[in-house]
């Protein structure tokens, strides 16, 4: 069974064309993956940031609230991208043998979920081959408040310690 889900993206959405795409099968083993998720898949993956929210696909594409997150839902269930916490995902690269691969970029991802933020402690140290171990987690200094102080996100571990914002200065941008 096909269908057509280019109709279902235009910025004036009706009630009625919204429920019948939300009722739309989308976890049929023959489908695969339609169009629209393609052209949604190449479009984040052209913007080259490491995660994407429904806000990113308000922004890029043009679609509702509603739709970006029907979408992200779609796409997260079939297996093409990976919930990292609510409402922000990555795309899974092509060549993975799972649907949930550890992250290789840890850092970049971090930056993503914790903004406004720095890499420090021991995690800064291996960067800067300052040490020759090798950590397993990622500390992260940050000025939102977090729950627990360490979170394990997608197999990575984050260390996490909340500062006051003027406590952010001097920061560099490094590309990893």
């Amino acid at each position: 069974m096909h269908f057509r889900y280019i109709s279902c993206y235009s910025n004036s959405v009706n009630n009625s064309l919204f429920r019948y795409c939300m009722n739309l099968k989308y976890n049929d083993a023959q489908a695969g993956i339609g169009q629209a998720e393609r052209h949604v898949l190449d479009a984040m993956s052209r913007v080259g940031k490491p995660v994407m929210r429904a806000s990113d696909l308000e922004n890029e594409l043009g679609f509702t609230r509603a739709i970006s997150n029907l979408m992200l839902s779609r796409l997260c269930k079939k297996g093409w991208i990976q919930r990292l916490r609510s409402g922000i995902y990555r795309i899974v690269p092509l060549g993975s043998e799972s649907v949930n691969p550890i992250p290789e970029d840890a850092w970049a991802i971090a930056v993503e979920l914790f903004s406004p933020c720095y890499i420090s402690g021991w995690t800064a140290a291996e960067h800067w081959e300052l040490t020759e171990q090798i950590f397993n987690s990622t500390v992260v200094f940050t000025t939102k408040k977090q729950r627990k102080n360490e979170l394990l996100i997608s197999g990575l571990k984050y260390r996490t310690k909340s500062i006051a914002p003027e406590d952010i200065f001097g920061i560099k941008k490094n590309m990893v």
